[in-house]
């Protein structure tokens, strides 16, 4: 886990983060690496991945230094649009209000 968890850590605002590419640096199959995580932390490769980067996102937006459109892209998400509502599925929250806080 320490080990997917630096993975993930480390290419973070990658956007081709994503099962695969762990098990891969592993040395598993991406659904080897699927069962192993679901029976140690009941969450796929999908999951830790997305709530890591709605982590870091949560944290760079309350420094109030980036806009959010600056954060998706850092945090790996394809769009604005889909990182403010997986964001605000989250954490209650939108980005913005977020950011009016900060």
């Amino acid at each position: 886990i320490k080990e997917v968890r630096a993975i993930i850590d480390t290419h973070l605002n990658a956007v081709e983060l994503n099962g695969a590419f762990i098990g891969k640096q592993v040395g598993m199959s991406r659904m080897q690496l699927h069962r192993k995580l679901k029976a140690l932390i009941n969450q796929s490769a999908t999951e830790l991945i997305r709530e890591a980067r709605l982590q870091k996102a949560h944290q760079l937006l309350l420094t109030g230094n980036y806009n959010i459109s600056e954060v998706a892209y850092r945090t790996g998400f394809n769009t604005p649009a889909y990182f403010s509502s997986s964001f605000k599925q989250r954490f209650g929250i939108s980005p913005s209000d977020v950011l009016k806080e900060a």
